[in-house]
């Protein structure tokens, strides 16, 4: 169950950090806008995918 609970909380942690583990393209911003978090992003992907 602990697993779990580290699982949804690094994914989460990842999706805030992304400016420091970022695409090699775009410009390094220290602090960007959140847009949304992890699952509204996958879902969102998912959705482009299978439409």
């Amino acid at each position: 169950m602990a697993s779990t609970t580290f699982s949804f909380g690094g994914t989460q942690l990842g999706w805030t950090l992304s400016p420091f583990f970022g695409e090699p393209d775009m410009p390094f911003i220290l602090f960007r806008e959140i847009e949304s978090n992890f699952y509204i992003g996958a879902l969102d992907l998912f959705f482009r995918l299978f439409s």
